[in-house]
């Protein structure tokens, strides 16, 4: 069986790519979540980041950590997806794991079946949803 693709991401004058686990897409980053608790990788240097969160799998809810140090990334996006659509009934909570906001809260969660929430960044300080 070859691999599920998850979303397909529109490329500024490109045509559509479609995006899966492991696809490398000029400045994406494309991620499986599997675990309750996830914290963003500092060592890619993609301007987005997508994170896949499989609940199916988990059969919890999931936390996701965004270290301090993303937010001195000047135009980062990070992208999270309910591929399963559990969220309902899993919630998904994004939190910074410094004094940082989203939104100028301390936390984000993400509560409806098959919701998608992209972040963007606009201060070293904040993260607001796009």
């Amino acid at each position: 069986m070859g691999t599920a693709i998850i979303a397909v991401l529109e490329i500024a004058g490109n045509a559509d790519v479609p995006i899966a686990p492991g696809n490398k897409v000029s400045g994406v980053e494309v991620t499986e979540v599997t675990t309750t608790a996830y914290t963003v990788s500092t060592t890619s240097n993609r301007e987005k980041i997508m994170l896949i969160v499989r609940l199916d799998t988990i059969g919890a809810a999931c936390t996701i950590t965004i270290p301090t140090a993303l937010f001195s990334r000047a135009g980062l996006e990070i992208e999270i997806i309910d591929a399963d659509q559990q969220a309902g009934t899993y919630n998904i909570t994004v939190s910074p794991a410094g004094s940082e906001t989203i939104n100028g809260e301390t936390s984000m969660i993400i509560e409806g079946d098959g919701t998608s929430a992209t972040l963007r960044r606009i201060s070293i300080t904040e993260l607001v949803l796009r």
